[in-house]
């Protein structure tokens, strides 16, 4: 599915790093939940989440690793978050890029972002496929934006353990982790602990070792559940 970070052009720019940030309950990088709720709702403050959001979508350079941290986590308080219908279109734009189909595979990009501007899948599908039509600016923009993201993401935990687990927003974002660090899966579970969900996978690098990793998908069994169930 992402044959596309397989690319040069792709690993030019994306530079992942593991970060050995211990995660604390309910905690990201030593913000609480609580706390990004309450600073992404507030009206005219720093990190009010539609003023946050504008200047991402500009891609402006001046925001900061707490703005992005606020953008990604913050977009589970916010209306339109609903991770599991967006996985089903995010797989259909996996399939249109695939195809090499450009005016369809845009088009599904641009509605997964109207409602979901922090989509992982959306962001690296889209910087690909301007590339290849020769929008070099569009692609650039794209590529910013996603690596922003994944830092963000990467930054959550370094995923050797459940007590660092990588934490996301959506399952589908621990795919396009794996994917972009070349790891193959062998296999994968849900399980839970401490009141909290994962999904652990057993990976396999290039040089053809396994080993685990472990994703807090908690946000999205709880929150996005929800809002299924209550569809």
């Amino acid at each position: 599915m992402y044959n596309l970070l397989k690319n040069n052009f792709f690993f030019l720019f994306i530079l992942i790093f593991f970060q050995n940030n211990t995660t604390k309950a309910q905690e990201i990088q030593g913000v609480s939940y609580e706390l990004i709720q309450k600073m992404t709702s507030e009206k005219n403050g720093v990190y009010e989440y539609n003023t946050l959001l504008k200047r991402f979508q500009k891609a402006d350079t001046t925001l900061l690793a707490m703005d992005y941290l606020m953008l990604y986590y913050g977009y589970v308080y916010q209306k339109e978050y609903h991770p599991y219908k967006h996985i089903v279109w995010e797989d259909s734009l996996g399939r249109l890029t695939e195809a090499k189909n450009a005016p369809k595979a845009l088009k599904m990009a641009e509605k997964i972002i109207q409602e979901n501007p922090v989509s992982l899948t959306t962001h690296i599908e889209s910087a690909y496929t301007f590339h290849a039509i020769g929008r070099k600016p569009e692609s650039l923009r794209h590529l910013y934006q996603y690596n922003q993201l994944m830092a963000t993401v990467m930054a959550s935990g370094i995923g050797n353990s459940y007590q660092n687990p990588i934490v996301v927003i959506s399952p589908k974002d621990t795919e396009v982790v794996l994917m972009s660090n070349q790891l193959n899966i062998v296999s994968k579970s849900i399980n839970g602990q401490d009141n909290k969900y994962f999904l652990v996978y057993l990976v396999k690098n290039k040089e053809k070792k396994e080993y685990p990793i472990y994703f807090d998908i908690t946000l999205a069994y709880t929150i996005g559940m929800e809002k299924v169930k209550n569809k």
